[in-house]
């Protein structure tokens, strides 16, 4: 599967890739995405609940059913942008942005959760993805279930 930033409130639709999102069955990581943020990871066959687990972001859980033959989860949208990480997406994530806004690869104040394109610079392009999910708070938020067979 690949794990996108979601590109709106709904988290129904994303291109972004998120890379260290730790996939968790009951508490423990099974695998994580990498730098495409794609991941794979080896299990029985049966009905397992995910977690999601994404540092600067709110958890999302899926319901994946193993069979006999490898399942393609596809893409998935998580809600990314909480960069003081205290649960929700609001001004005070906004002010930290712009704090970091136009760093660069080697420059001290450059961080790679807050590039989410990946195009080596924090820009305009990375803030637009966090003032869409603007105003969404991880305790009130409700993904839209997503059973993959």
């Amino acid at each position: 599967g690949t794990f996108v930033f979601a590109d709106n409130q709904t988290a129904e639709s994303g291109s972004l890739p998120v890379h260290g999102v730790a996939v968790q069955l009951d508490g423990v990581t099974i695998a994580r995405t990498d730098e495409n943020g794609n991941f794979t990871a080896q299990m029985q066959s049966g009905t397992y609940n995910l977690t999601l687990h994404y540092a600067f972001g709110f958890d999302r859980i899926i319901t994946v059913s193993v069979g006999d033959s490898a399942v393609d989860c596809g893409s998935i949208p998580i809600i990314g942008c909480d960069f003081n990480r205290d649960g929700a997406i609001n001004t005070e994530d906004d002010k930290l942005f712009r704090i970091i806004m136009f760093a660069r690869i080697g420059h001290e104040s450059y961080v790679e959760y807050a590039d989410m394109n990946h195009d080596g610079v924090i820009n305009t392009a990375d803030y637009a993805i966090l003032k869409a999910c603007t105003g969404i708070d991880a305790a009130s938020y409700q993904y839209s279930e997503i059973t993959i067979n």
